[in-house]
């Protein structure tokens, strides 16, 4: 996913002078060190990015607590202080029985 960003003349000027005098090859690791040390510094931004993430079903329960340095069980403690329901993430049954199928074959 490519996404675009506009930053304003001085911080393009500013990550511009960083790769000149070759503190980063790119403007690009200029921006994922900013964002990584912001997320270092302000650890309640990565859950809340993981928390969004979950909800609108772009990540698992587990890779969002992952990605919000938590376990699984206190990422389901954030949630629910939060309001944020558990969405389940239960196969339907045709799938189950088909995985079923194939376990049962497979131990005959």
């Amino acid at each position: 996913m490519t996404t675009t960003y506009i930053l304003p003349g001085f911080m393009e000027s500013e990550v511009q002078a960083l790769v000149k005098s070759r503190y980063y090859q790119s403007n690009i690791e200029v921006l994922k060190d900013a964002i990584r040390t912001l997320f270092e510094t302000k650890p309640d931004l990565k859950i809340s990015a993981a928390l969004e993430m979950y909800r609108s079903n772009e990540v698992s329960l587990s890779r969002a607590a992952e990605i919000a340095g938590v376990t699984t069980v206190e990422f389901k403690e954030i949630m629910a202080n939060r309001g944020i329901p558990l969405i389940s993430e239960a196969k339907s049954t045709s799938e189950m029985d088909k995985k079923a199928d194939k376990l049962s074959k497979y131990l005959k």
